[in-house]
């Protein structure tokens, strides 16, 4: 059986991502990282093979990377000039498709920063901050 070339169509890429915070399209993004995980755990009783299973809470972390010049404009319209007082916030990350097709959006909800780092080297044509969060709520759409 002869079988076709592109199988699968074309994929969700780089290119079709964008990242909104605060109504904003980060630009200047080059890295999203965000996941979810649940404790679980085997109970055990009488022998010693588990006898049930026991789920505990669910965690939610993430960060983006991106230009030193976009996070500084963030600190500008943030409370206090730091992006630590931003109130939790949605943000949503949009995965489009070829010729503006959508093909879906996983929103993060709760969003808070925990660090407002800097870090530069000589050399640096472009200085990238990775500012990590908290969130809870994870809805893929």
């Amino acid at each position: 059986m002869k079988q076709s070339v592109l199988v699968n169509g074309i994929n969700v890429s780089w290119k079709n991502l964008q990242f909104v915070v605060l109504n904003v399209a980060l630009l200047s993004i080059t890295k999203i990282d965000y996941d979810t995980d649940m404790e679980v755990k085997d109970n055990y009783g009488y022998g010693d093979q588990p006898t049930s299973r026991g789920f505990g809470n669910q965690k939610y972390a993430g960060s983006i990377t991106l230009l030193t010049d976009e996070v500084r404009q963030l600190n500008l319209v943030a409370p206090q000039n730091s992006i630590l007082r931003i109130p939790p916030f949605t943000a949503s990350c949009i995965f489009d498709g070829i010729g503006g097709n959508f093909v879906g959006v996983d929103t993060l909800s709760n969003i808070s920063f925990t660090k407002d780092p800097f870090s530069a080297s000589q050399g640096s044509t472009g200085i990238y901050c990775t500012l990590p969060f908290i969130f809870a709520g994870l809805k893929h759409g």
